[in-house]
């Protein structure tokens, strides 16, 4: 079982403490007098180290210890979400009956665009975000398979994911709630079967043992070409008359199958529960949205891996129509939206968000009044439509309103494709100033191809 890693080996000097790891003599001696405090963070840390490398092999009581740890902060940086999912995870019994070796499966995912494939991959290779965003860490390994459609242009794509990390149903389930979902066009749960052409796969099924009469088929492959060949030739020509049968609503089982290359087409039959449906394109990415923006916060929240707290408090500035006040208003005890433009009825509803019709830079006292005096501010968000540089100046006035711990989350639009996103995050970092870390800009999946999304946090 592969185990997040919350700390990294720069972490102890990102935090003050220049001289850790401590470096011991072959006798195990300190070469130079050192301060006790900083020997006990050393061994806590080994601890810590320890503990994940044990997990990592399967150990579950490792596991127990480094799910405490990660939530505490107990020789790496706190990690509470993390903390919570391995727990999770180990209640499920996931960990015992699953070895790294042999995982629960794979599953490929046919992905809508060229670009969101990019940016699902980006996710799983962020050791930190893959484990926040992925079940148990998603796989072992995400392959990216080169496409044999026979409709061009074709512009899904697929993505491997091999050896899940948990079962195929509980990834399954985990689909149908993850933002993701809005980029999945099919999923295809998959095991060992394999076949080396359309031909092979007709005598391979043709001498499987004949099914229940209750089980029925339902067929879901790629291309589409392989799915009409296995519904018309080898059901319709073979398997039909020997007493096989499928349906493509009343079924009890899948007929799983991929073209993965000129010569393997993997297969399996799956229960019908672990058939993963799309959303209609229509579907809203957030419940009773009121503008389509309402999906990146959404996101962003996910992957910045922000917790509200009890009597939290956050700002919108740009805040019309209210999507974004919306999202925060589930969450947060206070919402302050500022826009000289009207919010949607349904938002202005809400009892606790408060509407200030001024530019930010102009409401000083009114924010301060909404907020409550000598109050600080949980997070900062904004999605205006300005260059990078001018939404920071604007909001550089509110950022001293942010607690310790405390985050924003903001939109940057750029105005071309070239070489303006390069050196982002420094940029970035040099415009927040020394009182922000873990600045990250993001490719979301919401995002347009000239957005990204920036997130960090207060010291």
């Amino acid at each position: 079982m592969n185990i997040i890693y919350a700390g990294n080996s720069t972490g102890a000097a990102e935090n003050g403490d220049a001289e850790l790891p401590l470096q011991y003599t072959q006798d195990g001696r300190l070469p130079k007098p050192t301060k006790l405090s900083l020997v006990v963070k050393d061994a806590v840390r080994r601890w810590y180290l320890e503990a994940e490398r044990e997990a990592d092999r399967g150990d579950v009581k490792a596991q127990a210890l480094l799910g405490q740890m990660l939530t505490e902060g107990y020789g790496c940086e706190a990690d509470p979400v993390r903390g919570r999912e391995l727990k999770a995870l180990l209640d499920n019994g996931a960990s015992e009956s699953r070895t790294s070796a042999t995982g629960f499966g794979d599953c490929i995912l046919q992905i809508q665009s060229p670009l969101l494939a990019h940016r699902v991959i980006l996710y799983h290779q962020d050791d930190e975000l893959r484990y926040r965003l992925f079940p148990g860490g998603g796989a072992e390994q995400v392959i990216h398979l080169e496409k044999y459609d026979d409709v061009p242009p074709a512009r899904n794509e697929l993505l491997l994911f091999k050896n899940l990390a948990v079962s195929q149903i509980d990834f399954k389930r985990w689909l149908e709630s993850s933002f993701l979902r809005f980029s999945i066009t099919r999923a295809y749960f998959l095991d060992g079967l394999e076949a080396t052409s359309k031909n092979d796969l007709l005598c391979q099924l043709s001498q499987m043992e004949v099914p229940p009469k209750e089980d029925l088929f339902r067929v879901v492959a790629y291309p589409k070409s392989l799915e009409q060949y296995i519904i018309n030739q080898i059901f319709g020509d073979h398997l039909l008359d020997k007493g096989w049968d499928i349906h493509p609503l009343d079924y009890t089982k899948t007929l799983f199958a991929v073209n993965c290359s000129p010569t393997c087409i993997r297969y399996s039959f799956r229960p019908a529960a672990e058939l993963f449906l799309t959303p209609s394109d229509g579907h809203a990415r957030v419940a009773g949205q009121t503008c389509k923006a309402s999906g990146k916060l959404t996101e962003a929240l996910c992957v910045s891996g922000f917790e509200p707290r009890k009597g939290g408090v956050a700002i919108d500035v740009g805040a019309a129509p209210g999507g974004w006040t919306q999202v925060l208003a589930e969450t947060m005890d206070t919402v302050v939206a500022i826009d000289p433009a009207v919010l949607h009825a349904d938002v202005l509803a809400l009892t606790n968000v408060v509407h200030i019709r001024q530019q930010s830079q102009a409401a000083t006292e009114e924010i301060i009044a909404a907020v409550g005096q000598d109050k600080t501010i949980d997070l900062l968000v904004c999605d205006i439509n300005r260059h990078p540089e001018e939404m920071i100046s604007i909001l550089k006035p509110l950022l001293g309103m942010l607690r310790s711990g405390g985050m924003i989350i903001l939109t940057l639009k750029y105005r071309g494709k070239g070489k303006e996103k390069a050196g982002g995050v420094e940029k970035l970092k040099e415009e927040l100033g020394p009182g922000f870390h873990k600045v990250k800009i993001l490719w979301l999946t919401a995002n347009t191809e000239n957005e990204r999304t920036a997130v960090a946090r207060k010291k």
